[in-house]
């Protein structure tokens, strides 16, 4: 953001280090920094949102649509994950890794859980941990498999 750049020239503030400006500086500028991400990340997502009506969105969306449909095991699955691979009951690496290392490992677990996700939804309605969801909100199990017609095909 410009007005960060123009403090760090100018008072000697910058956000992820030892700070050389006042504190009156300091709060303009975290201030900037927080509601500055903010409203980055709210234009990213408008554009993404955007980008979801045209017919070339829809399209380069479409393999997001089974990871959609399981969004609780996803989250649950990541969750698993990464405190495993970064906190200290698991592997411990969350002072060992630099933001590249964390990024790659992010995007490979999320490829591989589309990859499952995908091949998960064409074989069950719903998710491991929807379908519990399901079933315990309803008190009832509810069906998992995905039913087939006499041609082997979903009905």
């Amino acid at each position: 953001m410009l007005a960060e750049r123009v403090l760090h020239a100018t008072a000697g503030y910058d956000v992820f280090r030892v700070q050389g400006a006042g504190p009156g500086i300091r709060l303009v500028g975290d201030l900037l920094f927080a509601y500055g991400i903010t409203a980055l990340a709210l234009g990213y997502s408008a554009a993404l949102v955007l980008a979801a009506q045209t017919s070339r969105g829809k399209a380069a969306f479409a393999p997001l649509a089974a990871i959609g449909r399981l969004t609780l095991t996803a989250y649950l699955t990541q969750t698993l994950m990464f405190t495993t691979l970064f906190h200290g009951y698991g592997f411990g690496q969350i002072y060992r890794l630099g933001p590249v290392a964390v990024t790659g490992w992010a995007v490979a677990f999320f490829a591989v859980q589309l990859a499952a996700s995908w091949w998960w939804s064409k074989h069950f309605l719903f998710g491991p941990m929807e379908w519990l969801w399901r079933s315990l909100t309803y008190l009832k199990w509810q069906p998992l498999r995905v039913r087939t017609g006499s041609a082997g095909l979903p009905s």
